[in-house]
């Protein structure tokens, strides 16, 4: 038996007594020094451009009755600082961020480098803002600056939707249920689309990052639910001028007709669910694989549109779109995984980059015009190879 998996029973019952005690900050920090401990080996990743990446928390007024709202920016930074100080600040990243990406706090921002490109992170449902860390301090270190946001549900004293609106997430108990379920997910996806322009605003206004951000340069990038949000605020907000949807449906228009402008669609493997899961008397199984279904069959009736791609990742799961691929769910404890994470962490952040570089840039990665990687492949193929899957197994 590993050490990991010796260690994982007296390290689970000193959290179950322990850990209620503690406030839910200081609990939060607790549970992840405890998966940092247990998957002390997982392999973490290293920015792949070539700036150092600051980090910092901003205060920002987006209105309302209680409007000041905290968001996290990922930047360029300039290098490390040397000596005793550097050293400090990489403690300090360790104790409060054990399981997060690292980035210098409060660094200093990288000097005559101009107005940077801005993406706006949007998390999955009721999440926040630091679910997809290694992506975003990869972002910052190709010159691009990342505000990240919190689901709005975190927000409640912001200008938006009532407490009932904040609160919807799809309801399973039935077929009448799910779909008036989903009609309500688009009423909040819309929603957290106009604060997310009020977010941008703020940042704007900001004293010292309106400077730096360029706010007609605008990528909007969503996990799972923030994916619909990222699409609603691509067609919304006349300042995106691209979009990426990791892994999540649309809703509403945005679902109907898709986004006029540059979109980027990545999907995990059962993006074309089997007969068996469409027809499940299991009504979270069924449901869901319809969903999903009908968000892949979009991507495939809109692939001959201009400049806009969908991939699908075969070995990928859901979650394998935000820092969990990096540190695992205790779940993998039990139910071990063989996964190359590193290949597919690469291969995820190498569409990404390219896209925003594309995009907002206007540079011409060749990788989105290429052959998928190894491991990849487009909405087309995915969807020939369910076909012929079905064909054999009927």
């Amino acid at each position: 038996m590993s050490r990991r998996l010796w260690l994982a029973g007296p390290l689970a019952a000193v959290a179950t007594t322990g850990l209620a005690a503690l406030s839910p900050g200081a609990r939060d920090i607790a549970k992840e020094h405890l998966r940092a401990l247990l998957f002390h080996a997982a392999w973490r990743p290293e920015p792949t451009g070539r700036h150092s990446v600051g980090f910092t928390t901003l205060t920002l007024d987006v209105g309302g009755a209680d409007g000041r709202i905290a968001v996290d920016l990922w930047y360029p930074a300039e290098p490390a600082v040397p000596g005793w100080a550097g050293r400090l600040g990489r403690a300090e990243a360790a104790i409060a961020r054990p399981t997060l990406a690292r980035a210098q706090r409060d660094a200093a921002p990288l000097i005559g480098a101009g107005r940077a490109p801005v993406i706006l992170f949007q998390p999955s449902w009721f999440s926040q803002r630091r679910e997809s860390s290694y992506m975003l301090a990869n972002l910052a270190s190709h010159g691009f600056i990342v505000v990240a946001a919190d689901d709005f549900v975190h927000y409640p004293g912001a200008r938006g939707p009532d407490a009932a609106v904040r609160a919807v997430g799809l309801d399973y108990a039935s077929d009448a249920a799910f779909r008036l379920s989903v009609d309500a997910a688009a009423a909040r996806s819309r929603a957290a689309a106009g604060l997310g322009s009020s977010i941008l605003d703020a940042v704007g206004a900001d004293a010292a990052w309106g400077a730096r951000a360029d706010l007609s340069r605008v990528g909007i990038l969503g996990f799972s639910f923030g994916g619909a949000v990222a699409a609603d605020m691509a067609r919304r907000d006349a300042r995106v001028r691209a979009a990426i949807n990791l892994d999540g449906s649309t809703f509403g228009e945005t679902g109907q007709r898709g986004v006029e402008r540059p979109y980027l669609a990545l999907f995990s493997g059962g993006a074309f669910p089997s007969a068996g899961e469409l027809s499940s008397p299991d009504p979270v199984i069924r449901l869901d694989a319809g969903l999903t279904l009908l968000e892949s069959d979009r991507q495939v009736a809109r692939a001959d549109r201009p400049d806009q791609w969908c991939f699908v990742f075969e070995d990928a799961t859901h979650l394998d779109f935000c820092d969990r691929l990096v540190m695992p769910p205790f779940s993998t404890l039990r139910e071990p995984r063989a996964l190359d994470r590193q290949r597919l962490w690469r291969a995820i952040n190498a569409y990404v980059v390219a896209f925003f570089d594309h995009t907002l840039r206007e540079d011409e990665p060749p990788l989105l015009r290429s052959a998928p990687l190894s491991g990849v492949r487009t909405v087309l193929e995915a969807r020939a190879l369910a076909t012929s899957m079905a064909a054999v197994a009927g």
